[in-house]
């Protein structure tokens, strides 16, 4: 699907709540404004691994569809210069009111992109306090931002960590100390794993010849 077949859908179904156009190629700002300009009514939008989009696109859609529950833009990010103007965007701050606008938005999915910093990441949470849904999965957080979660998601109830190695056991037990009924995903404290191997290989060799190389790894 192009920017001409997503126009004309749009144009025509004004009334849409849900829209994914996740992994579509060709889609460009030209059809993503239009959505922002004519679905008003939208709730949920998903456009994974979709490359083109920019800041003008964001912050169309945020100024126009107040009823935004559910935002996901896995895999979106992969332009190290471009993801954080993306992710600053998210957050529309209301600068002619003087006031900072909470998103209402319920659903927050970051997952794998990569090159969104962590600072754009802690801003996103702060301006979402009630996010019930955030997935985090090998973005490059650290327990800075499981301490912005502890203090401005209140009501998150499932929180995706696949993949990010550099949070402490601390931080997450902190976590689920204010918040016992959050239920966190694929979480793996990086130190723990490490000594977890550690006690249970006595030694490894490698066995190489001209065909192959061979790795042996023996368990006490």
């Amino acid at each position: 699907m192009g920017d001409k077949a997503l126009c004309g859908m749009v144009g025509s179904c004004r009334k849409i709540e849900y829209l994914n156009i996740s992994f579509c190629q060709g889609i460009t700002d030209r059809s993503l404004i239009k959505i922002a300009d004519s679905c008003q009514a939208l709730q949920e939008f998903h456009f994974a691994c979709v490359h083109l989009i920019s800041e003008r696109f964001i912050s169309h859609i945020l100024n126009s569809c107040p009823n935004l529950r559910r935002f996901s833009i896995p895999g979106s990010c992969q332009r190290k210069n471009r993801c954080d103007i993306l992710v600053e965007k998210l957050l529309a701050v209301e600068k002619h009111l003087n006031v900072e606008k909470h998103l209402s938005v319920e659903y927050l999915d970051f997952g794998r992109c990569v090159y969104v910093a962590e600072t754009s990441i802690c801003n996103a949470i702060h301006f979402c306090p009630n996010l019930q849904h955030l997935n985090l999965s090998f973005c490059g957080i650290t327990d800075v931002t499981i301490k912005e979660i502890s203090r401005s998601c209140l009501y998150l109830k499932h929180l995706n960590l696949e993949g990010c190695a550099n949070i402490t056991k601390e931080a997450i037990d902190q976590l689920v100390l204010l918040n016992p009924n959050i239920h966190i995903e694929d979480f793996i404290n990086s130190q723990f794993y490490l000594s977890y191997i550690y006690q249970h290989l006595s030694f490894m060799t490698v066995d190489s010849d001209d065909d192959h190389h061979i790795i042996v790894m023996n368990r006490h």
